[in-house]
């Protein structure tokens, strides 16, 4: 079991990479999110930053420089929501404080130090970053988000349903009663 365990951001249990908090644009505790390839390699998302954590040789944390954001975005922008894709690539969604534009973008993490990010399809809504939740079928390449319909909308929530098999689609979207959170796979 890893983790990011005291104020400084150090990876436990071996880990002595310290990240200041005032250096994590974007980043509060309801943003944080991880992801592993499931193998030997675990990713944090704090903000504007990716963590890449190697667990076989338990060395030091590699912290990439910023994140690009687009031009033009708010102060309110962050990353949440990190998803193993495949090899050196992860999903994210970036979204921009109460406006209706969250995104999909892939994440390079080839050179953990530069993570280069691509936009991949503009939702149409707001990802809300304290009430989501998200999984990634690889099997499928399909992305599902849960999230409330709009900032006045709690507690109901919608759920949406995104391929990304080949030109990335919003296939649908459905209204629920509650915000679904906890969102995972069945075999």
């Amino acid at each position: 079991m890893f983790s990011l365990l005291d104020s400084n951001f150090n990876i436990i249990p071996a880990s002595t990479t310290a990240i200041a908090q005032s250096s994590l644009e974007g980043y509060n505790s309801q943003t944080f999110t991880a992801a592993t390839n499931g193998i030997n390699t675990i990713y944090f998302l704090l903000g504007n930053r990716i963590i890449t954590y190697n667990t076989a040789t338990l060395g030091t944390a590699i912290v990439s420089a910023t994140i690009t954001p687009p031009t033009g975005s708010s102060i309110g922008l962050s990353y949440i929501s990190l998803e193993f894709k495949q090899g050196n690539t992860l999903y994210a969604i970036m979204e921009d404080a109460g406006v209706s534009n969250s995104k999909i973008v892939e994440l390079n993490v080839s050179n953990p130090l530069i993570v280069t990010k691509t936009d991949i399809l503009t939702l149409g809504f707001e990802v809300n970053p304290e009430f989501y939740s998200s999984v990634y079928d690889d099997c499928n390449k399909v992305f599902y988000v849960s999230t409330l319909q709009g900032i006045t909308g709690y507690p109901n929530g919608q759920i949406s349903k995104i391929d990304l098999s080949g030109t990335p689609t919003l296939v649908s979207t459905t209204l629920t009663t509650f915000v679904e959170l906890g969102l995972t796979l069945k075999d």
